[in-house]
């Protein structure tokens, strides 16, 4: 959808998406590598430090942050559904 349609994003939603992406790729990939490090050093331990302090998710909330930033590029009502109906569902 994104390719097919020809049609240009205005620039405030490429930086929004944009923005979503590298908030979404951080969030992601951070708690990925704390959580990889922290379970190396004290196997079979309860993670309750660092981006798992709060909140056991925030590496899925980071990948529906990269899904989402990807469908507003498409610049149609369809694709954001598709991840926002997963957040429903789940």
């Amino acid at each position: 959808m994104i390719t097919s349609g020809g049609v240009q994003a205005p620039y405030p939603l490429l930086a929004g998406a944009t923005s979503l992406f590298v908030i979404g790729m951080f969030l992601h990939f951070t708690t990925d590598i704390q959580k990889h490090t922290a379970l190396t050093m004290k196997p079979e331990h309860l993670i309750t430090t660092g981006m798992m302090a709060r909140t056991r998710n925030m590496n899925y909330f980071g990948e529906l942050l990269i899904y989402l930033a990807l469908a507003l590029l498409a610049m149609h009502w369809l694709p954001p559904v598709v991840p926002l109906g997963y957040v429903i569902l789940v």
